[in-house]
């Protein structure tokens, strides 16, 4: 009797906690105590068809494919992930993470519908010869048959300290891009997968193009390039720290774009004296520069009309082809590959210019010096012949009557002071007015009576003419020479 009831006892115990969970769905449960699971350290494992298709370890990896999984997540088989923008499934191959780096390894492999290896994201190495631990690769591959050796191609790499590399395996920067830029086989391709490629075509010459693109499709005067910054807020060198540096191939130092004092920057082309053969002085100079035209005119592509002045590149490649850069294939239209001019390497020709402007400007001032002397002492040649044949000065009458003036200076040449005589039968303000050799009046003064002494200290040494006025009627003329 004990025995049918104990068994009576145990099969409602049973039948309650068996009825704890529904296949039809359960209400009401509390998820602090009601579960699915195991309280011991066992596997919890999920079946289909009696076969086991998941497993939750006991201690908390879950796998699926797998009766032993190593990570949090690990999966063995094929996911099939699903591209919005084709509206294509693609069979995603997962690696287990316990694989070699042989293998489809620590990541995942992308291939199409007919098994054709894409591409593959994998982590700890960049290549299947070579591990770099810490790292994760973007790998590419040439369309193949899944099962066969497949060779990627590393398209992007990021490191473990950070840094993105485009094209390069070894970024040192925290974004470096490299790459040959060649995007001509895109040309006219019109399928949809390049159709993915945003501009490609305005971009892509015969010759090929750029390694790295950057647009701001908002069409308006704020929509900016790009912002670099760069430098120190107290710089105060002509040269501080560079916002964009130039190389050639082979680290070649070019140029660059650097920080200036304040709120400038300046652009510098290498121009160092030793990295430079001279031939000798430029026989380019005013000649040359006389033959450029220049122009008022406005670009086509400018609904505005805005007037600019400047060169046809064109004409100046005839007169000075070292400012001018022709197009590399002339077979393409000007809005992609136009000729162009450096407007900063016409400098030296300019300074040249002026340097011979100025050479003429000195030699004619030496004529003109000369012929000045020459003349004042022509004109101090005939007044002294006539003080000597006993005539004088004779100028316009002064108040209706002729005034006859002796005008002398002791010493001649002179020092510091000069003594001025002359006989001013008039008794009215005289003026003397001194004159260098290029006809500048350097000195006056106002003398009245027969005699004045003045000092002329402020003169440099050298001929003057000095004018003895009444107003503007001129009484006589002397040269004195400055000897100091």
């Amino acid at each position: 009797m004990k025995k049918i009831i104990l068994v009576t006892a145990i099969c409602g115990i049973c039948t309650q906690v068996h009825s704890q969970w529904k296949l039809t769905g359960n209400a009401g449960t509390n998820p602090g105590t009601n579960f699915i699971g195991t309280t011991d350290y066992v596997n919890f494992k999920i079946r289909t068809n009696n076969k086991m298709r998941m497993t939750v370890t006991a201690g908390g990896n879950v796998g699926i494919g797998t009766a032993a999984p190593a990570s949090k997540l690990d999966v063995t088989g094929t996911i099939t992930a699903l591209d919005s923008y084709f509206g294509k499934n693609y069979p995603v191959s997962a690696g287990t993470s316990g694989a070699s780096y042989s293998s489809v390894g620590y990541g995942l492999t992308f291939t199409d519908t007919t098994a054709k290896y894409r591409y593959r994201i994998n982590g700890d190495y960049s290549s299947m010869l070579s591990f770099r631990a810490g790292g994760f690769d973007f790998n590419t591959a040439p369309v193949g048959t899944a099962g066969t050796v497949i060779f990627y191609t590393t398209a992007m790499a990021i490191l473990q300290n950070g840094n993105v590399g485009i094209g390069t395996l070894t970024p040192a920067n925290k974004l470096s891009v490299a790459g040959t830029g060649d995007f001509s086989h895109l040309k006219a391709s019109g399928t949809s997968d390049l159709e993915r490629v945003n501009m490609s075509d305005l971009f892509v010459t015969s010759s090929g193009s750029v390694a790295a693109h950057i647009e701001n499709t908002g069409n308006t005067n704020s929509s900016h390039g790009l912002q670099i910054t760069a430098g120190s807020n107290t710089n105060t060198t002509f040269q501080g720290a560079y916002f964009i540096i130039f190389y050639r191939p082979g680290a070649t130092f070019c140029g660059g774009i650097f920080q200036s004092v304040g709120n400038s920057v300046n652009y510098g082309s290498a121009s160092d004296k030793r990295l430079k053969n001279i031939i000798g002085t430029s026989q380019k100079g005013l000649s040359d520069l006389m033959k450029i035209n220049i122009y008022d005119y406005t670009f086509k592509s400018d609904p505005n009309k805005n007037v600019q002045t400047g060169f046809m590149a064109q004409e100046l490649y005839e007169i000075f082809p070292q400012a001018v850069g022709k197009p590399i294939d002339n077979n393409e239209p000007a809005e992609k590959n136009p000729w162009m001019v450096d407007y900063g390497k016409v400098t030296p020709l300019i300074i040249k210019s002026v340097q011979e402007q100025q050479q003429m400007i000195d030699e004619l001032k030496k004529q003109n010096e000369k012929l000045t002397n020459e003349n004042i002492e022509l004109k101090n040649d005939i007044a002294e012949i006539k003080v000597a044949i006993g005539l004088q000065a004779k100028t316009s009458s002064i108040n209706s009557s002729e005034t006859e003036f002796t005008f002398r200076i002791l010493p001649n040449p002179a020092n510091e002071t000069v003594t001025i005589s002359f006989e001013n039968k008039t008794e009215k303000t005289l003026q003397l007015k001194f004159f260098d050799a290029s006809a500048k009046e350097v000195k006056s003064i106002s003398v009245k009576g027969n005699e004045t002494t003045i000092s002329i200290s402020e003169l440099i040494n050298g001929n003057y003419l000095v004018k003895l006025l009444d107003g503007n009627t001129l009484l006589g003329t002397q040269k004195i020479t400055v000897n100091k």
